[in-house]
């Protein structure tokens, strides 16, 4: 240490010592700089050199001003908040040599009390281990702080042990949780409304985030329960009184609301946004940078989740919010903010629809690997297996790279977090990782095939051991439509009766997944029923075919291209091959056009032009039962058309030179098409030769009169440099 710093040190603890309370957050303030580990290592060097030689009264009053300077650094929201809880701990540990049980046993208590306080928010060290011995120091000071002798002190500690539970990583989770409620339940016996409104509030409060994060029970009830206690507190914590207090309780509810089952799914998450913006209202970044942070991040959790608006558009503004709240949430400020924060941009972008799917995905995978720095399984093991399970879904999804080495990478990372999330610790988390990991075996290439689905199977009937239709209707139906995939893809088992059972999977599904309170999900679960409809072996084949058309389109009204481009591809594509294979040549038609629609969307929210390019080429296929499609219910110039919207030379040479004719064309209908075919290829060559005008078509063909549109859309878009649009 150079001895400027060490002089800058000591000025500032004389400083601290000599001015009062008032005064001591502003020389904080104005000594940001100084706030670092070498200045707790420094104040622990200092106070060993010099309060031995202060007298009793002398160090007595030491303590104190240590005791006050701890509440200033533990609540300094500037600077490192790692480095300032270190720095409290640091000042109580020297005032505890003075402060002994023995000689001021109810400030020993107090100083335990407050310890414990800065262990269980300490950044530094193993998070296990901090807040064991903050358990510790909060049962130290219930040695003293007796309910007899001194009630609401014990009421207090009561509150504070409570909290420890409710975060703490070792033990059972849901075991913890129940003695955090007992524990509040306990100091509510003291802090009544009457005799201690704000304590009967803060505890109000604290058990509502108790039942918020309860394992036991129904987990429906259990959040109705949170937003009782939520509400009760609010009644003392008004805006006007406690405008701190509010907006903290205003974020709360909003994070039930965001969880809640109950009610109407779109409503519930309205309802949480404007709780958020409610908080913003005190929480600006101004006044709380920390807590505006938090509300951004909360909220852009929120926009990830919103059924409501357009699907795209909550996710940039989640992403936006995200950024947002990474101005305050720094890695060296806030540490495990950052990396939570980290980890939900993972997820934005995993689950982003504007931009190129296969660098969002790597972003995502950026972002969760990113928020490993932090989320290591020693400090944080349950955050860390939350993280392993979300970059598992990325590799699940994963474009770039080969897919069954990308599958495999996701399978190690699911049985990495079930390392963590064991069944009886985290049951719900072990019920989330065994559906994910039973997606990964469905989708398997690796191994045999049969073997892979079989043990998808038993995966899925594992979740729903814990996701229960009455406990969690949404996650149940999820693991229903998965089941249901599982089964129409089966391989053992007599096929008629895997279909069977995949559609009342699906059905199953769609009791929980309507089109008000799910419709992406709902969609999703309608394309996936069409597909066990079409392959259906049991009924009257007319009938089914009829059913999976329904079910394709009525899945189209959500799966549009401009919102869900991605997922209308897939489901145009669908219900166009069912009409191209049937030869109902309207529903091929209209299925193709939403899937071409949807193709062009995604070449809109691209930059690269090599990219759009690739993406038409990956989709030729679409393009070419397209025309085809045209061609054999004789809408020829919707033929021309699809050929210009491809942008795409291979089906000009397609269309022109390939032998495709209306199934149901005479023979003088095909020799018109062929002298069409003849004439393009003249008008194209004079084109080429820079001839002023192509010759004219026959008189028999005047329905493909656009064809000289065309062939100059050639001429500009094609054949000038085919970047396309």
């Amino acid at each position: 240490m150079n001895e400027e710093r060490h002089q800058g040190y000591l000025t500032l603890i004389q400083s601290l010592l000599t001015w009062d309370t008032d005064e001591q957050t502003a020389i904080l303030q104005a000594n940001l700089e100084l706030l670092d580990d070498d200045f707790a290592r420094y104040l622990r060097d200092w106070a060993t050199q010099t309060m031995e030689k202060l007298d009793a009264d002398q160090a007595y009053n030491r303590a104190k001003i240590l005791y006050n300077l701890n509440q200033r650094f533990s609540s300094l929201q500037q600077g490192s908040r790692a480095s300032n809880i270190e720095i409290a701990i640091a000042c109580l540990d020297i005032g505890l040599t003075i402060f002994t049980r023995e000689a001021y046993s109810e400030d020993w208590a107090r100083f335990q009390n407050s310890i414990a306080n800065a262990y269980s928010d300490r950044i530094k060290g193993e998070r296990g281990e901090n807040i064991e011995r903050a358990i510790a120091f909060y049962e130290a000071a219930l040695q003293v702080y007796t309910r007899d002798a001194f009630p609401q002190d014990w009421a207090m500690s009561q509150n504070n042990l409570a909290n420890a539970y409710r975060d703490r990583i070792k033990g059972e989770r849901g075991e913890n949780i129940e003695k955090a409620i007992a524990f509040y339940e306990a100091a509510l016996q003291v802090r009544t409304r009457d005799a201690f409104p704000l304590d009967w509030a803060q505890t109000q409060n604290n058990l509502a985030t108790a039942y918020y994060n309860r394992i036991k029970g129904e987990r429906g009830e259990n959040i109705e329960r949170a937003i009782q206690l939520f509400q009760a507190a609010l009644q003392v914590y008004t805006r006007d009184a406690f405008p701190q207090y509010w907006a903290l309780i205003q974020n709360n509810l909003a994070n039930a609301y965001s969880d809640r089952i109950k009610g109407e799914r779109g409503e519930n998450i309205e309802r949480a946004i404007a709780f958020y913006e409610a908080a913003l209202q005190v929480y600006t970044r101004a006044a709380f940078p920390q807590y505006w942070a938090l509300i951004q991040n909360n909220l852009a959790n929120a926009y990830s989740e919103r059924i409501k608006g357009e699907r795209g558009e909550n996710i940039e503004r989640a992403i936006a919010f995200y950024e947002a709240a990474l101005q305050v949430r720094t890695r060296d400020a806030f540490p495990l903010d950052w990396a939570q924060t980290q980890n939900n941009l993972g997820e934005a972008y995993r689950n982003r629809i504007k931009g190129e799917r296969r660098e969002n995905i790597e972003r995502a995978i950026a972002f969760y690997e990113a928020a490993l720095q932090v989320y290591t399984r020693a400090a944080f093991p349950q955050q860390w297996a939350m993280t392993q399970n979300n970059l598992a879904n990325a590799y699940s999804e994963r474009i770039k790279g080969e897919r069954g080495e990308n599958i495999e990478k996701a399978i190690a990372f699911y049985e990495a977090a079930l390392q963590v999330r064991t069944r009886d610790a985290f049951p719900l988390d072990w019920a989330q990782t065994q559906n994910n990991l039973g997606e990964a075996y469905r989708n398997k290439i690796k191994g045999e095939r049969r073997e892979n689905i079989e043990k998808a199977i038993q995966l899925f009937q594992a979740a729903l051991q814990v996701r229960t239709r009455d406990a969690f209707p949404q996650d149940w139906a999820m693991t229903q439509h998965n089941l249901g995939e599982a089964y129409r893809n089966r391989i053992k088992g007599e096929r008629r009766e895997n279909i069977e059972k995949a559609i009342q999977l699906f059905q199953a599904a769609l009791q929980v997944r309507t089109r008000d309170a799910f419709s992406q999900d709902w969609a999703m679960t309608h394309n996936n029923l069409a597909l066990a409809y079409y392959s259906r072996i049991k009924g009257e084949r007319g009938k089914n075919i009829e059913r999976a058309i329904r079910l394709w389109e009525a899945a189209l009204q959500v799966r549009t291209p401009t919102a869900l481009p991605i997922d209308c591809l897939q489901t145009g594509r669908n219900l166009g091959n069912l009409g191209f294979a049937e030869s109902l040549w309207e529903t091929a038609i209209f299925g193709y056009e939403k899937a071409i629609e949807a193709v062009e969307q995604s070449r809109e929210w691209i930059t690269s032009d090599n990219r759009k390019r690739e993406i038409i080429e990956e989709n030729l296929d679409v393009y070419e039962k397209m025309m085809q499609s045209c061609i054999n219910h004789q809408q020829y110039d919707k033929a021309l058309q699809t050929i210009e919207r491809s942008k795409s030379r291979y089906l000009v040479e397609l269309f022109t030179n390939s032998e495709i004719y209306p199934k149901t064309a005479t023979d003088t209908e095909k020799q018109q098409l062929q002298n069409l075919r003849r004439q393009i290829a003249a008008s194209q060559q004079l084109l080429e030769t820079e001839t002023p005008s192509p010759p004219p078509l026959s008189p028999p063909l005047t329905k493909l009169c656009l064809t000289h549109i065309f062939l100059n859309k050639i001429r500009l878009d094609i054949w000038g440099g085919m970047g396309g649009n």
